[in-house]
């Protein structure tokens, strides 16, 4: 419910800053393919740490991300952004020997990016706040998915490719501020590409 009311609110912002901009403003859409890894890492409860050392921790896989970027040009070189990705990965299970399970976390951030430079490669910056879902499907006796605050920064460079298109390249980190019985807010580091598409 909590990342539903985020989404809404989200977008309403989006709607008011694209109505406030002056016809002739840029919008940039990029698709994004992202390799991303994190640093989440959780004990299974079920270990019985009298008996067992408790140094077996649940971890995620280093897998793909997916996702899009929608910039609103509003001045020179800074544009609002929207941002939208998933990655999809597996949780080991090393401890108890089972099968990996799935593993999900969904994130949904508005923010600021500035570019600046002249000619085809032009460098960037952006950073972001909003909500993340978290889908952990490890059965540890709670409800698997969460809804917590993430942000998240990063730069990397464009480069033009024609008047209307551009190859964006980038580097970003996540902050999740995951609740302590899921896991424990964790980071998530990425290295993307993707191509913008100006309107």
């Amino acid at each position: 419910m909590r990342f539903t009311r985020t989404c809404t609110v989200i977008a309403l912002f989006v709607l008011a800053v694209v109505a406030a901009l002056p016809a002739a403003a840029e919008v940039e859409v990029t698709p994004t393919i992202a390799y991303r890894s994190d640093d989440f890492s959780e004990q299974d409860p079920r270990i019985n740490c009298v008996q067992a050392p408790c140094d077996f921790p649940v971890e995620t896989d280093d897998a793909a991300a997916y996702g899009v970027v929608v910039g609103f040009g509003f001045a020179d070189g800074w544009a609002v952004e929207l941002l939208a990705n998933r990655w999809s990965t597996d949780l080991d299970r090393s401890s108890s020997f089972e099968a990996p399970v799935d593993f999900e976390v969904t994130h949904l951030q508005a923010g600021l990016a500035y570019t600046w430079g002249q000619g085809n490669v032009r460098p960037f910056v952006a950073a972001a706040a909003g909500q993340s879902r978290v889908d952990n499907q490890a059965p540890f006796g709670r409800d698997p998915k969460e809804d917590a605050f993430s942000w998240s920064a990063g730069g990397g460079v464009k480069i033009g490719l024609t008047d209307l298109l551009a190859l964006r390249l980038e580097a970003r980190g996540y902050w999740v501020d995951l609740d302590d019985s899921h896991g424990g807010s964790f980071k998530q580091q990425e290295v993307s590409a993707g191509l913008a598409f100006r309107f």
